[in-house]
């Protein structure tokens, strides 16, 4: 049972978040304003001096409106990069939007345009998260939580105070339900990182984000906590705290006759007339009394 709580405490401790980045803008790779002819898989920002990324305001947006960059920038010195995925549609002008702190510690904000085989008739903007995206993904996080609230406080409830040969089929019952909802949250978070790193709405998803989202840090989290409510949904199966009442079971010698035949009880008849006495008891010969 301390195995079992251990497990999925641990499982839920998520990790921090990766650090941030920012400067004067000297030189990019693709070029500003640049025509190239095929999707680059990695945009550079050079600037004049060292620089700090803040989290999710570096972006790259494609030609079809969706963040294509994979994660935050990485900083190293006064280089920032960027790993970008092959947009759904490639063709056509991207956006590179950045907010970074500098090493004086100003923020410093900008963007600059490239395009892949054509410029775009209209250009892409800076995309701004789905509101709905980000509600959601606190409502899963915290059916998450109510789910391992209702899987760890009955188990404990079950391994210290519960009274021994009582039935626990209730707190099991809730023990399921919290397993479950933990399986929901985190399948749901799973699926909602992939428009929440693109800034799509919630159903605008396709494989390849959910790839892209499986092979990230995030991903390996959630087949952490997936491995370990398998592994916890075993373990109850195995070594389940489940009792069931007790039942009665005849001592030896005893017949499963019903009560009034059981182990010679004699069993009374209602008052009736017999051999006109009315108080006295009648009994029939036949039936064994």
């Amino acid at each position: 049972m301390g195995a079992i709580l251990a497990g999925l405490c641990l499982a839920f401790l998520v990790p921090a978040a990766p650090a941030s980045a920012h400067a004067a803008l000297v030189s990019t790779t693709p070029e500003q304003g640049s025509v190239i002819g095929s999707s680059p898989t990695r945009v550079t920002l050079t600037f004049n001096e060292p620089v700090r990324v803040i989290p999710g305001k570096t972006q790259v947006i494609a030609p079809d409106g969706k963040r294509v960059n994979t994660g935050d920038p990485v900083a190293s010195g006064g280089a920032l990069s960027l790993d970008v995925r092959v947009a759904d549609r490639p063709l056509g002008t991207y956006l590179v939007s950045y907010r970074i702190i500098s090493a004086d510690g100003h923020p410093l904000s900008g963007g600059f345009m490239f395009s892949v085989g054509a410029p775009s008739q209209t250009a892409p903007s800076a995309l701004e998260d789905d509101p709905s995206v980000t509600v959601l993904m606190a409502v899963a996080k915290w059916i998450g939580y109510v789910g391992l609230m209702l899987t760890v406080g009955p188990l404990l409830f079950l391994a210290v105070l519960w009274p021994r040969r009582t039935p626990t089929r209730g707190p099991m019952r809730l023990v399921w339900i919290g397993l479950g909802l933990v399986g929901a949250s985190t399948a749901g978070s799973f699926w909602l990182q992939a428009p929440y790193t693109s800034g799509a709405g919630p159903l605008d998803v396709s494989v390849a984000e959910l790839r892209e989202v499986a092979l990230s840090s995030f991903g390996l989290w959630s087949a952490v906590r997936l491995a370990v409510l398998v592994a916890v949904v075993v373990l109850l199966q195995v070594r389940s705290p489940v009792r069931a009442p007790s039942r009665w079971r005849p001592a030896p010698g005893c017949s499963s006759a019903p009560v009034g035949r059981r182990c010679g009880v004699r069993r009374r008849r209602p008052r009736s007339r017999c051999g006109g006495h009315r108080s006295r008891w009648c009994c029939s010969a036949r039936s064994g009394c």
